[in-house]
């Protein structure tokens, strides 16, 4: 792990790219579309399947944030295939609302391309196969597919064992990822902006809710409330944990 430091520390410091804004763009709508999932199904049942759905899609935005930190992603291949994975974020996207239905298959399918073309984006490094990534290819996404084929109940058991097999990764590898060396100030820029244009869909959402029907008293202090909890939200992300300036970015 010493080792491991003293790389990174002799590192430039690297900043968020636009190509990973515009992904980012694409996958905030996908965890939207996860979260539509609780609105139709309140009960235990339906919260172990709407988390079992949101694994993959944030595994693919987090195996996308590593090989941007670890790599200079501001070439043409690495940008096309940052779209690529934007373009099976979409899919996966459409595939949600149905995923327990007759989209099952596409939600596996988008997710297998995706983590075939984040290890094809990081082939050139040596091992890569024999880690998380290769866990996206070999294990989880073929599982997904399968799971995609199969009966509600063990559709979910069949995904939550993948999210499980996804999720084990990085401890099972632990030792080889602390051999990467990384760039320390890109990975919170990348929470934080991702943060924000999250809540920035919420306040789109908000705002269309409200506009649809008759702004009566009740409605505009639902309007606050909402407008009050995004925003200590965002507060709560953007200086809680920091001790700097007012630019600090934790």
């Amino acid at each position: 792990m010493g080792n491991t430091g003293e790389a990174v520390g002799e590192l430039p410091e690297k900043r968020v790219t636009w190509a990973e804004l515009y992904f980012d763009l694409i996958f905030v709508f996908a965890i939207t579309q996860v979260s539509g999932l609780l609105h139709h199904r309140h009960d235990p049942v339906g919260i172990v399947q709407a988390l079992v759905v949101f694994v993959p899609v944030y595994w693919c935005w987090v195996g996308t944030t590593v090989q941007a930190n670890i790599r200079d992603v501001d070439t043409a291949r690495d940008r096309l295939g940052i779209l690529a994975v934007g373009f099976t974020g979409l899919v996966m996207a459409l595939a949600v609302p149905g995923a327990y239905g007759n989209r099952g298959v596409l939600l596996g399918a988008g997710y297998w391309a995706a983590r075939v073309v984040l290890l094809f984006l990081l082939v050139r490094i040596p091992g890569v196969w024999r880690g998380p990534y290769g866990v996206g290819v070999l294990v989880s996404g073929p599982l997904l597919v399968a799971g995609g084929l199969l009966p509600e109940g063990p559709r979910v058991c069949l995904w939550a064992l993948a999210a499980l097999c996804d999720l084990s990764g990085p401890v099972v590898f632990r030792r080889k990822l602390a051999a990467v060396a990384y760039h320390p100030s890109h990975m919170p820029e990348r929470f934080a902006l991702f943060l924000l244009v999250a809540l920035g869909e919420s306040i789109v959402g908000i705002g269309a809710s409200a506009a649809a029907v008759r702004l009566d008293a009740a409605e505009l202090v639902a309007v606050t409330a909402a407008f009050t909890i995004s925003a200590g939200l965002w507060a709560r992300r953007r200086w809680g944990c920091c001790t700097g300036g007012a630019d600090c970015i934790c």
